[in-house]
């Protein structure tokens, strides 16, 4: 799977010391170690990351190496933004950008515990023919969420890059030229 995690679960997912990781746990695992991506863009999104989760930037920049970070296109998504909010001018429609996001990308899982999200998240006129509303990930009864089956086309395009220690491949050793092989006394 694919994920759009709001800002509000990055501390939930990503921090262990955080007190409701363990319902987010299957999101971590997926993403960390599992097929998942993180699908990033708009400058909201942005500007959320930002301020509100600092710590999360090393993160960010190691999952980008591991090609586990989908960035979109921010202008494609502000434009989209924008449309949304004419569309639905009420006060209580802070998560347009989340919904735009959703609209660009074709992602089919977002990660959220903002309750008062979810009727917009579910509202089908914001989604233009041939995209579903996505699935909502917001307790640990949902972990069947995580897995290739709700992956996007944008993030199948992308396969996973892993890195560390364990994952190398050893080294080849060279050849011996035919005329420099030595035989061993016995």
């Amino acid at each position: 799977m694919c994920v759009i995690i709001d800002t509000v679960c990055f501390p939930k997912v990503f921090d262990p010391t955080n007190a409701q990781h363990e319902r987010f746990q299957p999101v971590f695992a997926w993403v960390m170690d599992g097929g998942g991506s993180i699908v990033f863009g708009g400058t909201k999104y942005r500007t959320e990351i930002c301020e509100r989760i600092r710590r999360f930037g090393r993160l960010l920049v190691d999952l980008e190496r591991k090609n586990r970070l989908v960035r979109l296109n921010d202008s494609r998504v502000d434009a989209t933004e924008a449309k949304l909010k004419e569309l639905e001018p009420c006060k209580e429609f802070n998560d347009a950008h989340i919904v735009a996001m959703v609209i660009v990308s074709k992602c089919c899982v977002v990660c959220t515990d903002d309750i008062e999200s979810l009727p917009y998240l579910a509202d089908r006129r914001f989604y233009p023919r041939g995209t579903k509303p996505p699935h909502v990930y917001h307790a640990k009864d949902h972990a069947g969420l995580c897995c290739g089956k709700y992956m996007a086309d944008i993030c199948r395009a992308r396969p996973a890059v892993s890195h560390g220690p364990n994952k190398r491949k050893p080294k080849a050793r060279p050849k011996a030229a035919h005329g420099n092989t030595r035989r061993r006394r016995r």
